[in-house]
């Protein structure tokens, strides 16, 4: 009897589809009609990304199975993109009038800060701004989002801390604001005489007379020290680091202090590439699924937090500048200096840098897919530089501007940097 691969059961045939990469099923969907047939399962793509990608691609492809072939070609043909360093510069964000501090992603928007004070929420897709935030009177560095808990936590060089609650669906949003709140913001909107009282004509009004913000402030604090970097922790408590050697804890409710670490290692002696040795704290990253917290600060050092035992004081390793950026998924830690070096750690063993990588300036923002062994580094040379965790070693520059790059951030396509020319530069893999 002739065996032939045509009369294999689909469900067999899709099994052997999941061994291959996705440039063989693409081959082997030429070969037939039925071959087209399985691997043109959507489930199939699915199941393919999800596999290259890591498990949190199961969440991505919960959309309309129509679109799931089409999302997992997509998000396939960019990590390939990603490993060979083949990117495309897109348009800038345009529209900040000072230099670009902090950009975090908040689902499918990106937001952004700058020296003016403004924080602007764009539409990725079309580069259109969609909300300017403009209650800060100093440079603002500090910026970190969740999508999850709506809350924006941002600080300036004058000292403040803000939490923001962004409106997404307004009818909910409205509904959970109290009544007093509503009055005050049709008050705002320009309807001094309210005669109504129950929740439900107030939401209407707000409604009719568009007095719906694009954002409500709900607390601010004042630091005394200007805020370099913040984090959200969860949808009651957010982090910010200050140049006065401070990591604080605040409310998110009404941005309250409920503690403040600092750490109580000696200083180190000044180094070539840092004159003015302190105890400031410059950067801050934290990894929700480990719960881990790490700060890099003016006396070259990496420092993981504690915050429920109170300390700051667990050395990771020493750079030989300050410490500007950091990136971690957890076990893995990368930090990028003034001293133009980008180190890796294993998080669990201190002191002990696994590599060393040398860049053509100071380094100010690190984004990538640490899980997959790739990063983006942009420095003070204007560049954007591609690394492979995995070989250890730089694939290539994928953009270079005249202007001095500032912190970024990454999507599965994209990496977007703030400048100093005023714009979010966008790279797409």
């Amino acid at each position: 009897m002739e065996v032939s691969l045509s009369n294999l059961p689909a469900d067999i045939l899709w099994h052997i589809c999941l061994c291959l990469s996705p440039s063989s099923v693409q081959l082997l969907a030429q070969c037939s009609k039925y071959f087209w047939r399985v691997c043109s399962d959507p489930g199939l793509w699915g199941e393919l990304a999800g596999k290259l990608l890591g498990p949190a691609w199961c969440a991505y492809f919960s959309c309309r199975v129509d679109d799931k072939k089409r999302a997992a070609t997509s998000a396939l043909c960019s990590h390939a993109h990603w490993r060979q360093g083949l990117a495309s510069a897109r348009p800038s964000f345009r529209g900040h009038s000072n230099a670009v501090f902090g950009c975090s992603m908040y689902g499918n928007k990106l937001m952004s800060s700058s020296g003016g004070g403004e924080i602007k929420v764009w539409t990725v897709r079309d580069h259109s701004c969609q909300t300017t935030l403009a209650q800060h009177t100093a440079a603002v560095l500090a910026l970190d989002c969740c999508e999850k808990s709506r809350l924006v936590v941002s600080g300036d060089m004058a000292g403040s801390v803000k939490v923001w609650e962004l409106v997404d669906n307004v009818d909910d949003f409205l509904w959970s604001q109290s009544t007093k709140q509503l009055k005050t913001m049709l008050a705002r909107g320009g309807v001094s005489h309210i005669d109504c009282f129950e929740k439900g004509e107030l939401v209407h009004k707000v409604r009719s007379a568009g007095a719906v913000p694009p954002a409500l402030c709900k607390g601010t604090h004042e630091s005394g020290s200007g805020v370099v970097a913040a984090a959200i922790l969860d949808s009651s408590r957010c982090l910010s680091v200050n140049n006065a050697g401070f990591l604080k804890v605040h409310n998110c409710e009404d941005a309250t202090a409920l503690a403040s670490l600092s750490s109580d290692l000696p200083t180190p002696l000044p180094s070539v590439h840092n004159a003015n040795v302190s105890v400031g704290i410059d950067s801050l990253v934290f990894h929700a699924p480990s719960q881990s917290i790490f700060t890099g600060d003016k006396a070259n050092r990496v420092l993981k937090a504690d915050i429920e035992r109170g300390c700051l004081n667990d050395l990771v390793g020493e750079h030989e500048g300050w410490v500007w950026s950091l990136l971690t998924d957890g076990n893995t830690l990368l930090s990028g200096s003034v001293d133009k070096t980008i180190k890796v750690w294993d998080s669990r063993q201190h002191h002990r840098a696994v590599a060393t990588f040398l860049t053509g300036g100071p380094v100010a923002g690190l984004a990538g897919h640490l899980p997959h062994f790739l990063l983006c580094s942009a420095s003070f040379d204007g560049t954007l530089r591609l690394w492979d965790l995995r070989m250890m070693k730089q694939v290539r520059i994928v953009a270079q501007y005249g202007e001095r790059l500032s912190r970024c951030c990454s999507t599965y396509a994209s990496v977007f940097a703030g400048c100093f020319d005023g714009e979010v530069k966008h790279v797409r893999f």
